[in-house]
């Protein structure tokens, strides 16, 4: 993809680091992975040491694509590991340029997530409470989870879990399908997370966001 490298300076003026040429190669690549049929997303990663410039490259990187009409957010998922659940704030930022033409992403499934968040709580809140009180034996925590956690609930909960799903991917494929360029998620400082929410937001992009067209770039420190 050719186009003029001078269209940048102004992006570049205070690059010390010297990586425009890599930046904006970079870019250009990453603006090539459009929607094909059946295939899945794109997922990039920018590996180095703390203190190397992986934000800065990233930075430079969202100011390129955006640059070239790509749609496209960088979030720092550090700043957001409070979140139990690392895919409202992905959600919410990518709404943000999909809100853009008069739509919203669905909900059912951010729903979904809040309300096993709210019987968790509820079940570790009742457990806890009576324990203050008495000893809590072993059978009074099996009956507190059989009335929060029932098959027949458990069953209901599953099937609109897959609902939600579905309604998110299509709305996802529909999205892709419609633009000739790629949307593109930068997640920046996956490396400083809680470990277990590092992994969490890695089984998010995998289980819900694997739709061709989109693109995903990790500034990660490997080690």
């Amino acid at each position: 993809m050719s186009k003029d490298i001078l269209n940048y300076d102004k992006i570049f003026e205070d690059d010390k680091l010297n990586i425009k040429q890599l930046v904006i190669d970079f870019a250009h690549l990453i603006e090539q992975d459009t929607y094909v049929e059946n295939e899945i997303s794109k997922v990039y990663s920018i590996s180095a040491e703390f203190g190397i410039g992986k934000t800065f490259f990233c930075e430079k990187l969202q100011s390129v694509l955006k640059k070239d009409n790509i749609q496209t957010i960088k979030m720092n998922i550090w700043k957001m590991d409070f979140y139990e659940n690392p895919l409202m704030p992905i959600l919410a930022k990518l709404n943000e340029i999909y809100s853009k033409n008069g739509r919203n992403l669905p909900d059912k499934i951010i729903d979904f997530t809040v309300d096993i968040s709210k019987k968790m709580l509820l079940t570790v809140g009742e457990v806890g409470a009576r324990a203050v009180s008495q000893t809590v034996l072993n059978t009074d925590v099996v009956d507190i989870c059989k009335q929060r956690f029932s098959s027949h609930n458990l069953y209901d909960d599953f099937k609109n879990y897959e609902l939600a799903l579905n309604e998110l991917k299509q709305s996802l494929i529909s999205w892709a399908k419609d633009n000739d360029t790629p949307i593109v998620v930068i997640i920046d400082e996956l490396d400083r997370c809680r470990p277990d929410y590092a992994v969490k937001t890695l089984e998010v992009l995998k289980h819900f966001f694997d739709v061709s067209g989109f693109v995903f770039v990790l500034a990660i420190d490997e080690k």
